[in-house]
């Protein structure tokens, strides 16, 4: 299964010793109640339904089904977050979906990984991505610091024990992290 994050909201990493879950910030406000809205009249039109066929009077209508299942598909994307576990020692992936409390995923075997970016993405953003298969890539995280995303990077390349490119410090002309002689932090 190939992943590829298309969407750039705000990723937050957490590590433990041997796992790494990154989470996707839960959408603004106004998202939620676009969704809240599509989702009440998604059930609404599944309410109409219900009572059609209760109902030995009316007959049921095919409309409301099909408003149900279109209002549902334009509400979910809009509040679902994505999550992601790299468990490291047991070398098992797993993508969560999120709505609201329910999650859904499965762990599956580990991406051979080839090596951690962290690059200028816009203006004041710097994005670390996981790169597999040459050109297929996640999203890891996202920080408005550059030193802080090269730091968390390198903590991330030395955990996986992977290779480090910096494309943020001068991204026409990128250059591979040597891991041996860094101490903990990367200069400016």
């Amino acid at each position: 299964m190939k992943i590829k994050v298309l969407n750039y909201c705000f990723y937050f990493l957490f590590m433990k010793e041997n796992y790494l879950f990154i989470y996707q910030s839960p959408p603004p406000k106004w998202k939620i109640v676009v969704a809240a809205l599509l989702f009440s009249v998604a059930f609404y039109n599944l309410y109409r339904c219900i009572q059609d066929i209760i109902n030995p009077n009316t007959y049921p209508s095919i409309l409301s089904v099909f408003f149900f299942i279109c209002f549902i598909i334009i509400a979910m994307p809009i509040a679902t977050t994505t999550n992601f576990h790299l468990d490291i020692e047991n070398d098992r992936f797993k993508e969560e979906k999120q709505l609201g409390r329910m999650k859904i995923g499965w762990w599956e075997p580990m991406f051979p990984f080839d090596y951690v970016s962290v690059f200028k993405f816009k203006e004041s953003m710097y994005v670390i991505r996981l790169w597999f298969d040459r050109n297929e890539y996640f999203t890891v995280a996202g920080y408005s610091n550059k030193s802080i995303a090269l730091e968390e990077g390198e903590i991330i390349a030395r955990k996986m024990s992977i290779d480090l490119l910096d494309a943020a410090t001068d991204p026409r002309n990128s250059k591979w992290i040597d891991l041996s002689n860094v101490t903990h932090s990367n200069p400016n």
